[in-house]
C-alpha cells in the first residue's frame, strides 16, 4: 500500500510539471498572437492616418486653368519686310482649394500637316520668355500675354490654307468626312503646390482661321469672304484669331516631376541667366 501511495505521488508530480510546461507554452502563443494582433492594429492606424493625412493634402490642391479671352494680331512695314505678330490674352484662374507658386505659362502652335523627324507634329514656341507670376492664391485670376512673330504667323497662315484647300476638297468630294483644322493652339502651365510638387494644366484650342478686325462690307453670303486664308495679310492690317468654343477645349491637369519641367523650362535658359536661376533655386 505504501508503495502504491509514492508511485501516485510520482505521477501527480510528473503530471503538474507537465501541466506546467504546457501552460507556460499557451501563454507563450497567446502573448505572441497578442503582439502580432495588436501590432497589426497599429500598423492599420498608422497606415489609416497616413491615407486620411494624403487624401487631406490631395484635397488642398491648387488648380489653375488657362483660357483665352482675346487676341490681336497686326502688319506693319519695317523696310526690308513687312512684321507680323500675333499675341493672345491668357486669363489663369486656380480654381483649387490652396495656393499656386511659381507659375510658368507656355503656348505653342501646334501644326497638323507638317512633322519632325521623329514623325511628332511640330510646334512653334511663342516668342519671349515663359510667363511668370510668383503666386496665385485660391479663386485668385491674373493675365499673362503671350506672342507669336512674323515667322511663326506665316508658317500658321501656311498651315491654315492647306486646310482650307483641304476642306473645299473634302466638301467636293466626301461631305460627311469631318473637317480638316490647320493648327492648334496649345497653352501649358506649370506651378507648384504649397509641398513643393509641381502640377501641370494643359488646354488646346483648335485655331479656324484669322480674320480681320475692321474687314470691309460683306458682298456675299460666303463665310469666307473676309477670312486669312484665302485673303492676303497686307501692311496695316489689324487682325484676330478665330478659335475654337470654350466647351470643346480639352483641359488636362495632373501632377507632374522636377525632371519634366526643367526639361521643358531649360530651352529659354540660354538667352535668360534671370530664368537659369530661377530654375535652380526652384526646381531643384
Amino acid at each position: 500500500m505504501k508503495k502504491m501511495l509514492e508511485f501516485i505521488k510520482i505521477i501527480n508530480s510528473d503530471y503538474a510539471g507537465v501541466l506546467s510546461l504546457l501552460s507556460s507554452l499557451i501563454m507563450v502563443v497567446v502573448t505572441i498572437i497578442y503582439v502580432g494582433h495588436t501590432k497589426r492594429q497599429a500598423n492599420y492606424a498608422k497606415e489609416s492616418a497616413e491615407l486620411v493625412a494624403k487624401q487631406m493634402k490631395i484635397d488642398k490642391q491648387p488648380c489653375i486653368v488657362p483660357y483665352v479671352t482675346d487676341s490681336c494680331g497686326s502688319a506693319w512695314d519695317t523696310t526690308d519686310y513687312t512684321r507680323m505678330q500675333l499675341g493672345f490674352t491668357i486669363k489663369l484662374r486656380n480654381v483649387g482649394d490652396s495656393p499656386a507658386i511659381n507659375v510658368y505659362t507656355l503656348a505653342d502652335i501646334e501644326l497638323q500637316f507638317s512633322e519632325d523627324s521623329a514623325g511628332n507634329k511640330k510646334l512653334l514656341p511663342a516668342s519671349l520668355l515663359p510667363g511668370f507670376t510668383q503666386a496665385l492664391s485660391a479663386e485668385e485670376e491674373t493675365d499673362i500675354n503671350i506672342h507669336f512673330e512674323t515667322s511663326e504667323v506665316k508658317v500658321l497662315i501656311c498651315e491654315l490654307r492647306k486646310a482650307s484647300e483641304k476642306n473645299w476638297e473634302r466638301l467636293r468630294t466626301n461631305p460627311s468626312h469631318h473637317h480638316y483644322t490647320g493648327a492648334k493652339l496649345i497653352i501649358r502651365v506649370f506651378f507648384k503646390n504649397l509641398m513643393g510638387q509641381w502640377c501641370e494644366s494643359t488646354i488646346s484650342y483648335q485655331i479656324a482661321w484669322l480674320a480681320y478686325k475692321n474687314p470691309p462690307p460683306q458682298k456675299t453670303h460666303n463665310l469666307n469672304e473676309n477670312t486669312i486664308p484665302p485673303k492676303e495679310i497686307r501692311e496695316g492690317d489689324e487682325f484676330k484669331a478665330v478659335l475654337s468654343s470654350h466647351h470643346i477645349a480639352p483641359f488636362v491637369f495632373a501632377m507632374t516631376t522636377d525632371k519634366h519641367v526643367i526639361d521643358v523650362l531649360q530651352g529659354y535658359t540660354d538667352e535668360s541667366p534671370w530664368l537659369s536661376a530661377v530654375l535652380k533655386d526652384n526646381c531643384t
